[in-house]
């Protein structure tokens, strides 16, 4: 029972780690049954969030604009998360019901598993010139979380508050994916700024600190414009949002009676992260109280 349980959650924390990049080549693998992707696969798609299904984790978003006519013309990418796919919001690992429509997420993607492709129905034929056929997604995240995991923020180059414009330049690692030039974007009275653990103004925004960003719409989104939906001015309001996500994650765990959830955050060399007990009167296999990490052991070192 040990060794099943154990399995369960370096397969669950397995699939919390997978993040992928996108090969140089345009990825048609497809996954066999109780078989992870490989390391450095996918197709990377983004996009704006207009339809979930939280039950089912399937859900429809209007991808980027390239300057042509598949965002007018188009139809919405609809997708499947893969069972052991990863949704992330605010820095922390979350369900599909906790993003909000209209956020603009990133993904990785793949074709239909064996034995499902008929989960996303085919377009109609007239559709089928702008069809994406990668459908299952193995991450998806909001801004937030996809440029923060990967080591990159922005900083404000210059602020136009009249025009509504904001310029940032990428700090820190540089995204793969992405965005990862310098860019505009635009804001508005509907965009929150957050410092420290509360909303202020957009005055507040200082030139030349560093930023974390959500996207949102934008008028131009045709041409890949977007507008800022929501600005951290700080590390504290950035850990406040993730701990905020963090608790809500906690407490749906709590809700479904789950044992205990994988964090991908290890201490340990030889581990790839440690397993969260969800229930505080959960007790342990010996019979005593849990303690606060279980360390999963793998005979690999997660790069």
């Amino acid at each position: 029972m040990i060794r099943n349980s154990l399995r369960y959650f370096t397969a669950l924390l397995f699939g919390a780690l997978c993040v992928t990049a996108r090969p140089a080549s345009a990825d048609d693998l497809v996954l066999k049954a109780h078989e992870f992707p490989p390391h450095g696969s996918g197709t990377y798609l983004a996009g704006e969030l207009v339809l979930i299904d939280p039950v089912n984790r399937r859900a429809g978003m209007r991808l980027d604009g390239d300057g042509g006519q598949r965002y007018q013309d188009g139809p919405l990418h609809y997708f499947a998360m893969l069972p052991y796919g990863m949704i992330w919001f605010h820095g922390a690992p979350a369900e599909l019901r906790d993003l909000a429509i209209g956020t603009h997420v990133h993904g990785y993607f793949y074709l239909p598993p064996t034995g499902e492709e008929a989960t996303i129905p085919p377009l109609p034929p007239d559709q089928k010139l702008y069809e994406v056929k990668h459908n299952h997604a193995v991450t998806l995240e909001d801004d937030f979380s996809f440029y923060q995991r990967r080591g990159q923020g922005w900083k404000v180059a210059k602020l136009d508050i009249e025009k509504g414009k904001i310029d940032v330049e990428p700090v820190g690692k540089s995204a793969k994916d992405g965005i990862n030039t310098p860019y505009i974007f635009d804001i508005n009275d509907a965009t929150r700024v957050w410092k420290q653990r509360k909303l202020v103004d957009l005055a507040d925004i200082v030139v030349g600190r560093p930023v974390q960003l959500n996207l949102t719409w934008s008028p131009g989104s045709r041409d890949k414009e977007f507008t800022v939906a929501d600005i951290w001015l700080d590390d504290e309001s950035a850990r406040f949002a993730t701990e905020l996500q963090q608790r809500r994650r906690t407490k749906t765990s709590r809700r479904r009676k789950t044992k205990g959830s994988a964090s991908p955050r290890p201490r340990r060399r030889c581990a790839l992260g440690f397993i969260v007990p969800t229930r505080r009167s959960a007790k342990c296999w010996s019979g005593k109280r849990p303690r606060t990490r279980r360390w999963v052991a793998a005979a690999f070192r997660f790069a």
